[in-house]
């Protein structure tokens, strides 16, 4: 059974279910507005500026699947994905889930981008005998660092009887981004 974290380079699922731990990870979900709630904080606020921009393209690096409790690297190899702007300072992570889509993004600075919320990858058989495996991401944060991007997240993996908690890492060479 397999991972796709994009066309070019698959990680197996059969092996991130045997080298992981099935401790049930406790996700802490929530929002957070501002300190300024109920105030009107566009009223000297100037023009938004929109960094998403520089996130944009394809882009190529080494996606690592690390096991939490022991640090040890699962599995890693090369892979891209692609991120695109959805509206000024939103992105959309698209080739991160087995049918190639992904979750949405928010910019938070020149340098940085985070999904607000848990994404759930469609359900797949992953070509398995599984019935239904569904991967969520519970965390997913990108740092944008002399022309490389590193990505850094949490996700669980549901599926044959089993839930798996895995990190997910990405780091990309400067100038890697198409």
């Amino acid at each position: 059974m397999q991972l796709v974290f994009r066309t070019g380079e698959f990680l197996t699922l059969g092996r991130m279910l045997v080298g992981a731990s099935a401790a049930l990870m406790f996700c802490a979900c929530g929002s957070s507005n501002g300190s300024d709630a109920g105030t009107d904080s566009q009223t000297d606020a100037g023009p938004v500026v929109d960094n998403a921009p520089a996130f944009v393209g394809t882009w190529t690096g080494t996606v690592s699947l690390i096991d939490p409790p022991s640090g040890d690297v699962i599995e890693s190899g090369e892979d891209s994905f692609v991120i695109s702007e959805v509206t000024a300072n939103t992105l959309s992570i698209a080739d991160i889930c087995p049918d190639l889509s992904g979750p949405t993004a928010t910019v938070t600075s020149a340098t940085q981008f985070a999904i607000p919320m848990a994404h759930a990858c469609p359900a797949d058989t992953m070509e398995t005998a599984c019935s239904s495996i569904v991967i969520t991401y519970n965390t997913l944060a990108g740092t944008l660092s002399g022309g490389a991007l590193s990505l850094a997240g949490s996700l669980t993996a549901v599926g044959c009887g089993l839930t798996v908690n895995e990190n997910v890492t990405f780091v990309s060479g400067p100038g890697t981004k198409k």
